[in-house]
């Protein structure tokens, strides 16, 4: 066992090796939900009167393992896990969106009342652990022949869940200055970011 790890190695190098691994872990179906941290919810039908709600889904459970920090600014929304979604009312206007990985992904969103918007999650393979793509949904992708449907059926597939008041701040605050950091990161433009405009709600 311990020579066919040595030549594994030597043919492989350290970083070969080390994404071999991540590999491994990445398609494994664990059930990461966000331990504690995380509950089940009810499904969210529309928005409160109002308000806009922004629905992040992770439609696989593609790397089962990883899980996802997700911000308003510094306002902490969950920890997205495979098949799962969190639905997060807020008021209009403007907002940066924000998941930690091996790197910061960010939507600018400009939000209207009374709507539903919809952002996608997904793992891919970094250097040395997972990286988090945000993907929002826009009117363009709904326009497009058959989008709409499967849209629909991953928020009808994913298991809703929200934050554990109870454990809400044990996780938000160790993480807060970072994630202000990054947010300014992306409002002075250093950082790449997607957009969220108004007219990318989902249609009724």
């Amino acid at each position: 066992m311990r020579l066919a790890w040595e030549t594994t190695r030597s043919f492989l190098g350290v970083r070969g090796l080390a994404a071999v691994l991540f590999l491994l872990l990445l398609l494994a179906s664990g059930c990461a939900t966000g331990g504690k941290y995380m509950t089940r919810a009810e499904p969210i039908v529309s928005p409160p009167q109002g308000k806009a709600l922004v629905t992040f889904v992770r439609p696989s459970n593609f790397g089962g393992a990883i899980s996802f920090g997700l911000w308003d600014g510094d306002i902490f929304i969950g920890i997205l896990g495979p098949d799962m979604s969190i639905q997060y009312e807020t008021a209009p206007g403007e907002h940066y969106f924000i998941a930690r990985a091996e790197n910061w992904a960010c939507v600018k969103a400009d939000l209207v009342a009374d709507r539903q918007y919809v952002i996608k999650a997904n793992p891919v393979i970094g250097a040395w652990k997972a990286r988090v793509v945000l993907s929002p949904v826009n009117e363009s992708d709904y326009n497009k022949p058959g989008e709409l449907p499967k849209v629909r059926k991953w928020l009808a597939d994913a298991k809703p869940m929200m934050p554990n008041p109870e454990h809400r701040d044990a996780y938000a605050e160790p993480r807060r200055q970072d994630v202000l950091k990054a947010k300014e990161m992306f409002v002075s433009g250093e950082g790449k970011y997607l957009t969220l405009v108004a007219g990318d709600y989902l249609p009724e």
